[in-house]
């Protein structure tokens, strides 16, 4: 990776730390990401195979 991109990189980050709700967002995700508490929600094969025919299907229009 050049100088150029990590700098690019660097200064998104500053940006996006700085918006206001930032600070809330990742707080939030984090707490779901280790809770204990909720079990856990897989995806269905089914429902992969839906989200994706409806990729193609849009990708079409």
């Amino acid at each position: 990776m050049s100088k150029q991109e990590l700098l690019e990189q660097e200064k998104l980050l500053e940006i996006e730390r700085q918006h206001p709700v930032y600070q809330g967002i990742i707080s939030y995700l984090l707490e779901e990401a280790f809770s204990e508490e909720k079990e856990p929600q897989y995806i269905k094969k089914e429902e992969i195979h839906e989200w994706l025919l409806s990729l193609v299907d849009e990708k079409d229009d």
